[in-house]
């Protein structure tokens, strides 16, 4: 029989503050079962128990689960499925935060997600035939990563929320691959042109050359509010936990 402690050592090597935001959401207990830790459990419960919060389930993800064809055990991925109202976290690398942020999703669900995919159909369509040298779209295409982007800030602000009032320390923790990351830079990389925005990689796919002037205007012009729309919706999110 493998060695649990060895198994165990692993889940928390990664974490410098034992309990802190980012060591595991799941444990494995001797018996081979992925059970949620006690600190996790806490935070969960806060979200659960927030004025208008929605039911959840927090489920380990399939070892199966992947990506694009790239497997999710070992990221610390998460991720809200609206259609069976059910939450994965990957058990390997998955966070405290990573499950009180894909909570925050499942509890307190905002129209932007709708927007977005609604949204990413109409850009691949181009209805409007919009010219692409102008700048038009690339403004078009702006509106569709912003709705994503403030979606996931909200349950960023839901999740920090929840571990402030568990206990605001529990930041001391707040690092991701090994270097400091606030509470908004993750969200802000669904911003157009960040790493997880849709709708950029579409663009380019089927563009030429460099950019042109009215494209660099209006990259410009969509990406210049970022901060104050995540802070604002944010602090929406974390004042939905009372």
């Amino acid at each position: 029989m493998a060695d649990y402690s060895l198994f165990e050592q692993f889940l928390n090597s990664r974490t410098k503050v034992p309990g802190g935001l980012n060591s595991p959401a799941f444990a494995m207990n001797k018996q081979g079962e992925w059970n949620l830790t006690p600190v996790t459990q806490d935070v969960l419960n806060v979200v659960s128990s927030a004025p208008g919060a929605r039911s959840f389930n927090i489920q380990t993800m399939p070892s199966v689960a992947a990506k694009e064809g790239s497997p999710l055990w070992g990221t610390g991925a998460g991720f809200y499925d609206p259609n069976t109202n059910k939450t994965y976290i990957d058990p390997l690398m998955g966070s405290t935060l990573t499950a009180a942020h894909e909570a925050g999703h499942a509890a307190f669900p905002t129209s932007f997600l709708r927007n977005a995919e609604a949204g990413k159909l109409n850009f691949a369509t181009n209805p409007q035939n919009l010219k692409r040298d102008s700048g038009q779209e690339m403004t078009y295409a702006s509106q569709f990563t912003r709705p994503l982007m403030l979606e996931e800030a909200n349950a960023q602000g839901v999740a920090y929320g929840a571990i402030d009032k568990i206990n605001p320390n529990l930041r001391a923790d707040e690092y991701v691959m090994g270097r400091t990351q606030g509470p908004l830079e993750y969200p802000g990389e669904y911003r157009l042109g960040g790493m997880f925005d849709p709708v950029m990689k579409q663009y380019l796919s089927n563009k030429y050359g460099p950019a042109s002037p009215g494209e660099k205007q209006a990259y410009m012009e969509s990406t210049k509010n970022v901060e104050p729309m995540l802070k604002r919706q944010f602090i929406k999110g974390y004042n939905l936990i009372k």
